[in-house]
């Protein structure tokens, strides 16, 4: 696919290992070849081919306002708004089509160095950097968030993913083309948003985390929701096989110097006693001492239990030990860990020492200005508020064409909500509305209503993909200047749930 912006020696053992003994020592010979092989097995063989070639071609008509993708940031998330302003210019709405027309008949098979070096300077620009960077932006947010009206689950996301995956791929393929291009003169992408359209094409399931701040599980529920899912005995057969497979899976030591071991070492209890939820949690770790490989099982979620508390005693895990061997686990033993569970990675959270976000009061003082307090929450230890730790509400006062509003915006933080995040941007607004102050009537109950919403996770919810509490998707990203809108976005807070 990318065969025009490669080198000649590289694509020279890509089409041979196509090609096989039809291979010939003429280039353009041996691409004629590979064209005519193709086009023979379009509706067999290379049917996934032009699937994702149509796609790469048509990728940009699925957006019918690229100029504000293209050039407004923050309009990435609000394009779909109908009170968002007219930025459109002919110097755009040039670029934008003629760059439509040379992606409508790219054939990476047929084209001349004259067409591929017009599509380069189309798409290596700045123009084109700034479209492709906005343009991931836009759909990792459509991605975390929910607009259906039915209930999120744990496939929710990646039948979502799965549905769009073509989509993400045409756009990871322009955006690799891209950074290719300046990797070695710039040292660094330039598409700095590539790692967020790799997780959607490739690492979902192990990176984007459904998980709440409340990190215990519940062993007796986890038993419940398994074995209650379908009673048909059919199923219940099923597992049992399952659960004796992964027990073989466990015992199978072949190769390593040590017999596994049948329960625990930190909670002592058996496989052969748990639950297939529970031993789908259970990893194998190994290590090398004096030339001989050991390899122990472990149950992942007593591993992390135990991890979080040193860490958090220490401020460092430079004392969780592998309990077979008191050897220091690997970073990637670490990871195996988080990946096993789904969890994120805590060490990077700058405020993993608070159990939560702070908790504020709101009143009005004799001169009728809006004062805040830190609540203690010391008190409530004993009963932690189940809120993500990887969003926060912010209310601030600010001012639009010299009218004063309330702020009301909801961050998403995508390095606290991400396991694997160290190059990917800090933060997302999911959520931002603005209220005209000398309509907002009830302030104190309004603002204590917001804080108690997303303290419960009424606003997004607790999982991956967010779905947005029915007042805020009303008027996300909107401001609201009357009473009457008013009236609805605070009647629906509170009768909502």
């Amino acid at each position: 696919m990318n065969i025009p912006f490669t080198q000649k020696d590289y694509n020279e053992s890509t089409i041979k290992s196509l090609l096989l003994d039809k291979y010939t020592a003429d280039y353009d010979e041996n691409l004629k070849l590979l064209r005519k092989e193709l086009e023979q097995g379009k509706e067999y063989n290379y049917i996934e081919y032009y699937t994702y070639l149509d796609n790469i071609r048509t990728h940009l008509d699925k957006y019918h306002y690229l100029d504000e993708l293209m050039f407004n940031y923050e309009a990435s998330y609000e394009l779909k708004n109908e009170e968002r302003k007219d930025v459109k210019n002919e110097d755009n709405a040039t670029y934008i089509e003629t760059l439509k027309s040379l992606l409508s008949t790219y054939d990476p098979l047929n084209i001349t160095s004259e067409q591929v070096q017009i599509l380069k300077d189309y798409l290596i620009c700045h123009k084109g950097i700034t479209l492709y960077n906005n343009m991931i932006t836009y759909e990792f947010k459509e991605a975390i968030t929910h607009k259906s009206n039915d209930r999120v689950t744990k496939k929710t996301l990646k039948n979502k993913l799965n549905a769009n995956i073509k989509h993400y791929y045409a756009i990871q393929f322009i955006s690799k083309i891209i950074n290719n291009w300046y990797i070695n003169t710039m040292k660094g992408n330039v598409i700095i948003n590539i790692d967020l359209i790799n997780m959607l094409v490739d690492d979902h399931n192990n990176i984007l985390v459904n998980n709440r701040q409340n990190d215990d599980v519940s062993k007796e529920s986890d038993i419940q929701n398994s074995s209650s899912l379908n009673p048909d005995t059919v199923v219940k057969s099923n597992r049992k096989e399952k659960k004796e497979k992964y027990i073989w899976y466990l015992n199978n030591n072949v190769g390593y110097a040590n017999k596994i071991n049948e329960e625990d070492m930190i909670t002592k209890e058996k496989w052969n006693d748990m639950s297939l939820s529970e031993l789908r949690k259970v990893i194998k770790i190994s290590y090398e001492i004096d030339g001989k490989i050991y390899c122990w099982a472990h149950d992942a979620t007593a591993l992390y239990r135990s991890w979080k508390k040193i860490y958090k005693k220490f401020k460092t895990d430079k004392n969780f030990n592998n309990p077979h061997s008191n050897l220091e686990f690997s970073p990637e033993d670490k990871m195996k860990i988080l990946i096993t569970l789904g969890k994120r990675d805590f060490r990077y959270d700058k405020d993993f020492k608070f159990d939560r976000s702070p908790k504020y009061r709101y009143w009005f003082d004799s001169s009728d200005i809006l004062r805040s307090e830190q609540v203690d929450t010391s008190a409530e230890s004993n009963n932690p508020t189940n809120k993500r730790y990887d969003t926060d509400l912010i209310i601030s006062e600010i001012e639009i064409d010299g009218i004063i509003y309330w702020e009301v915006k909801i961050i998403f933080y995508i390095n606290k909500g991400i396991i694997i995040y160290k190059s990917v941007p800090g933060s997302f607004k999911l959520v931002r509305i603005n209220i005209k102050a000398d309509i907002i009537i009830d302030i104190e109950k309004l603002f204590n209503q917001l804080y108690l919403l997303h303290e419960s996770d009424k606003i997004l919810g607790k999982m991956i993909p967010f779905k947005i509490h029915p007042a805020f998707d009303t008027y996300n990203f909107k401001n609201i200047d009357e009473e009457e809108d008013y009236k609805i976005f605070y009647d629906m807070l509170f009768t909502i749930k």
